[in-house]
């Protein structure tokens, strides 16, 4: 069903008894208002609902291969104040706890290795110095002819050999410490994506949601837990595009609830959605609307997903002259007309009529204040006839 545009009217209250008027009671008895000046402040309503300023929506993670994780504690309840980062729920992928293990216990054989290797090259380095002192004494007793050519051979052949062993060990060492790399690498994805099996709070705020159970199995991307931020509630109304023609950030929103009571809470326009979307009404109609989000500084009893009333002031004339909505009909050729009440006559008189509100609207032309008017134009009452005023 499609909603139109209504009015709150301000500071007027036009009553029949107001009227002071001795009329003739030998006419029609009719409920007569006297014309006079007031306020008019025009809204755009519609309904709404409450929600979290920040609301994060935390869901499992995508495991390994995309398998199925168990939900083994839940630590919050639901309702429970968190701080930013508190542990909410823990999951177990029994995949993933092998993998890791398996990777904890290759990089651990791989690290021995690297330490055997390590220290095989510090003996190999310790021979190839030996061996090049041992070649350098040697060659000098050659040179003076104290060692025979054999000795300075031999010499040689041991500093070539410690020097190939070293280059080898060297060469061992690098590809050991590759593994180990790797293997350290890998172990720190595992143990990356074991952390996100933890599921914590991204800010300090209310849980809201707690789908999680424990010993329950959930799939990739099922929801866990909603935290709310502590940074206060917002309205959300999705506005028909007709409406939307006057409504803009900045203007003041009143939002009234059944939990509200008589109480009136006074927002502000925040936030226009820059492209409509699609709803369907509850009686099957598609509609395009647009959200319009409207901050509340307080929020009285208005809890998380409330339904409430929201009215957008969109525009406000003062010091107009006001008569009920109820007192200017229609003619047949479009003109606006009231009956004016002269000298206890009727007085059919045309209008021209401005901004409205839920029970008055501004009349720009066609009376003045003081005038008395027939409250409901609906009456039978035709051009001239004579009126008195009922009681």
């Amino acid at each position: 069903m499609r909603k139109t545009v209504v009015y709150t009217g301000v500071g007027l209250l036009l009553a029949a008894g107001a009227v002071v008027l001795v009329l003739n009671r030998s006419g029609t008895p009719v409920k007569m208002v006297t014309v006079e000046p007031g306020s008019i402040t025009s809204t755009v309503q519609d309904t709404g609902y409450v929600r979290p300023v920040q609301k994060y929506d935390l869901d499992a993670t995508t495991g390994t291969a995309g398998t199925v994780e168990k939900v083994v504690q839940v630590a919050v309840a639901r309702g429970q104040q968190v701080t930013q980062g508190q542990v909410l729920v823990r999951l177990q992928d029994q995949n993933l706890d092998a993998q890791t293990a398996q990777a904890a216990a290759g990089l651990s054989q791989a690290e021995a290795a690297l330490a055997s290797t390590a220290a095989n090259l510090e003996d190999t380095l310790l021979a190839y110095r030996q061996a090049r002192r041992d070649f350098t004494r040697t060659r000098q007793l050659y040179a003076s002819g104290a060692d025979p050519r054999q000795e300075l051979e031999q010499g040689q052949t041991a500093l070539d050999t410690a020097r190939e062993n070293w280059r080898e060990q060297n060469s061992l060492q690098q590809q050991e410490q590759a593994r180990v790399d790797s293997l350290q690498q890998s172990y720190q994805d595992l143990a990356a994506e074991e952390g996100q099996l933890v599921i914590t709070s991204p800010v300090a705020g209310t849980v809201l949601d707690l789908p999680a159970k424990i010993d329950e199995a959930v799939a990739p991307g099922s929801p866990l837990a909603t935290v709310a931020g502590a940074k206060g509630l917002e309205v959300k109304a999705d506005i028909l595009t007709d409406d939307m023609a006057d409504v803009r950030v900045g203007q003041t929103a009143t939002v009234t609830a059944p939990a509200l009571g008589t109480t009136v809470l006074t927002g502000k326009v925040a936030e226009i959605y820059p492209q409509a979307v699609t709803k369907q009404s509850a009686l099957g109609e598609v509609q395009r609307r647009v959200p319009v989000i409207v901050t509340l500084p307080v929020t009285a009893r208005l809890e998380s997903g409330y339904k409430v009333r929201v009215a957008v002031d969109t525009a406000t004339v003062n010091n107009v002259l006001v008569v009920p909505r109820e007192s200017v009909r229609t003619a047949p050729d479009g003109r606006q007309e009231v009956m004016a009440v002269v000298g206890g006559r009727v007085q059919y008189t045309d209008v021209t009529t401005g901004l409205s509100d839920t029970g008055n609207v501004a009349v720009t032309g066609g009376l003045e204040a003081g005038e008395v008017i027939v409250k409901d134009a609906t009456r039978d009452i035709a051009d001239g006839a004579r009126v008195s005023a009922a009681p």
